[in-house]
C-alpha cells in the first residue's frame, strides 16, 4: 500500500504535535478533578443551577473520575482537538491534492481514484486510532496520580467511541470534496457535522420534549451511554460505523464519477 505509507510517512510530524496537544489537555484539566470531586462549594453552586442545564452539559457526572474525564476531556476538548485534525486530513486528502494540480498527475501513473481513495481514507483511520490509543495511555497514566481511579477496560470503550465519531467526522470530510473538488467543501461539511451534532446532543439531552435530537446525533450515539463509566455502547457503536461507511461510499462514487482536472 504505497499510498498509505506515503500519507503516513507525510504526516507524522503533524501526529506528534496532535498528541502533544492530547498531552495538555490532559495536564490541563485532569488534575483539577481531587479538588473539583470533593468539593461542598461545587456540589452547591451545581444544586443552584437548572437541572436540565446541569445533564446537558454533563455536569452531574464530575464527582467521579470516569465521569470527569468524560465531560471535560472525552466530551470536550479533547474531541474538538482530534476533529479538527480529522477534518484537516480529510480536506487535504482529496481536494487538497487536486487543488494544487497533484491529484490529476497521481491518477496519470496508472493508479485507480479507487485505490487513491481508499488508501488516504485508511491513513485518516490509522492516525485517528494512533491518537485515541495515545489517549488511552495518557488517561490510564494520570489515573493514579490524579486519584481518577479508571478502569481499564472501560477507559478501552470510552475512547473507542471517542475515536468512532472522530473517524465519522472525518470521512464527511474526506466525502464532501469528492464531489466537488474544493477544500472549502471539506471544511464546512466536517464543521458543519460536529457543531449541529454536538448543539443536537445537548438540547436534546436538556429536554424531555426533545430528547430525540440526542438520538439522532453522532454525539449523542457516540456518548450517551458514557461508555467510560458504563462500558461498550456496542448500539452507539453500530451508528458511528454505519454513517462512516455511507459516507466512504457516497464520497468513493462522486470521486469515480467526476471529471477531475488538474
Amino acid at each position: 500500500m504505497p499510498i498509505l505509507l506515503h500519507e503516513l510517512r507525510h504526516g507524522w510530524k503533524a501526529l506528534i504535535g496532535w498528541t502533544i496537544g492530547l498531552i495538555s489537555v490532559c495536564v490541563l484539566y485532569l488534575p483539577f478533578f481531587e479538588s473539583i470531586g470533593s468539593s461542598p462549594e461545587m456540589k452547591s453552586m451545581l444544586d443552584s443551577l437548572p437541572q436540565a442545564l446541569i445533564v446537558g452539559m454533563g455536569f452531574d457526572l464530575m464527582f467521579s473520575g470516569a465521569g470527569y474525564v468524560h465531560s471535560s476531556v472525552l466530551e470536550l476538548t479533547a474531541i474538538v482537538l482530534v476533529v479538527i485534525a480529522g477534518i484537516g486530513w480529510g480536506a487535504r486528502a482529496i481536494a487538497g491534492d487536486e487543488e494544487e494540480g497533484m491529484l490529476e498527475l497521481t491518477l496519470a501513473h496508472g493508479v485507480s481514484r479507487t485505490r487513491v481513495y481508499a488508501e488516504r481514507a485508511l491513513a485518516i483511520v490509522v492516525r485517528l486510532a494512533i491518537l485515541g490509543v495515545a489517549l488511552w495511555v495518557i488517561l490510564m497514566s494520570m489515573s493514579g496520580p490524579f486519584a481518577l481511579d479508571l478502569d481499564e477496560g472501560d477507559t478501552v470503550a470510552g475512547v473507542a467511541s471517542f475515536t468512532m465519531l472522530a473517524i465519522a467526522i472525518a470521512f464527511m470530510s474526506l466525502a464532501a470534496p469528492a464531489a466537488t473538488g474544493r477544500r472549502g467543501a471539506a471544511l464546512g461539511a466536517g464543521a458543519g457535522l460536529a457543531v449541529t451534532a454536538y448543539v443536537l446532543n445537548v438540547v436534546g439531552r436538556q429536554s424531555e420534549d426533545f430528547g430525540w435530537l440526542a438520538d439522532v446525533s453522532p454525539f449523542g450515539w457516540a456518548f450517551a451511554g458514557v461508555p467510560i463509566m458504563n462500558g461498550w455502547d456496542w448500539a452507539g457503536l453500530g451508528l458511528l460505523a454505519a454513517l462512516v461507511a455511507v459516507a466512504f461510499a457516497v464520497g468513493l462514487l462522486a470521486l469515480n464519477r467526476r471529471d477531475i482536472r488538474g
